[in-house]
């Protein structure tokens, strides 16, 4: 008899260390998850803070057709692509993209016979990196300025 009281600590001590070593197991799952989803935010964050894109100047926007010259400054890894929208000050026009890199230092023209709005008064430039997962992820921060 004496020797199954034994067995039976042994075997609770088992089932506690089982437990335990679940419990550890959720825990971490859960922090691993929550730490895990936020580092890719803060991540794209840190690489948008380098990027600085702004308009320079906007020729013959008339109608819906709208030639914008796009400036990037020093500072940054490359780009995937900018996305455009233009605004008449009452609405904001189709969401324009224009793909692939823009070097830093350089400028460049891009028309589109249809912006969105008629006779726009102001452009919003956002750039965009291409996540692991093969989707767009804008930068947080969207350049606007009034068109003259």
């Amino acid at each position: 008899m004496e020797t199954k009281k034994g067995m039976s600590a042994i075997v609770i001590t088992v089932i506690m260390v089982a437990l335990a070593l679940v419990a550890v197991g959720v825990v971490w799952t859960v922090i691993n998850n929550l730490i895990g989803g936020k580092s890719d935010e803060i991540n794209l964050q840190l690489e948008c803070l380098d990027i600085q894109i702004e308009s320079t100047t906007a020729t013959n926007c008339t109608g819906t057709a709208c030639n914008l010259f796009v400036e990037r400054k020093a500072g940054g890894r490359d780009i995937d692509g900018i996305k455009v929208v233009f605004n008449d000050g009452t609405i904001s026009g189709t969401v324009l993209d224009r793909p692939g890199n823009i070097v830093p230092l350089a400028t460049v023209s891009q028309s589109w016979a249809n912006v969105g709005v008629n006779n726009p008064i102001e452009v919003g430039i956002t750039p965009y990196f291409i996540g692991k997962a093969g989707d767009q992820q804008l930068c947080p921060r969207t350049n606007t300025k009034t068109l003259s």
